[in-house]
């Protein structure tokens, strides 16, 4: 079985509780199947049963987009860029509504099972 894991954070790159979880949830379920992360940023990880893989954007591309609607076609594109390269995975595990489209993309276009986990409902959060 091998887990396709979507996520804003992962290592370097966390700033709260779901990056912490994603980094543990990942490296732990490597001990049992093949774990594949996409995430935001840089990352370039190949272990023995976990690749992570990060993912970029030129910010030049949004700067005539409002600002206060940036974070979230920022977001919609990384998603879309997730689904850019193939999907080999039996699951696809969404952490956050950050990585959320990603998942229902994948979902759509592979056919495989989405899991979404949600880290915080706070009113006003993007």
């Amino acid at each position: 079985m091998k887990t396709l894991i979507l996520t804003n954070e992962y290592p370097p790159n966390i700033y709260g509780g779901a990056g912490v979880h994603v980094d543990y949830l990942s490296n732990s379920l490597a001990t049992m199947m093949d774990v594949e992360v996409r995430c935001f940023g840089t990352q370039d990880i190949k272990a023995k049963n976990l690749r992570v893989s990060g993912h970029t954007l030129d910010e030049n591309y949004f700067e005539k987009c409002p600002a206060h609607f940036q974070p979230v076609f920022k977001s919609l594109s990384r998603c879309v860029s997730f689904n850019t390269d193939p999907i080999d995975a039996d699951v696809v595990h969404c952490h956050t509504w950050y990585s959320h489209f990603g998942g229902i993309a994948a979902k759509l276009a592979y056919g495989i099972p989405l899991v979404i986990t949600i880290h915080s409902l706070e009113p006003l959060r993007p």
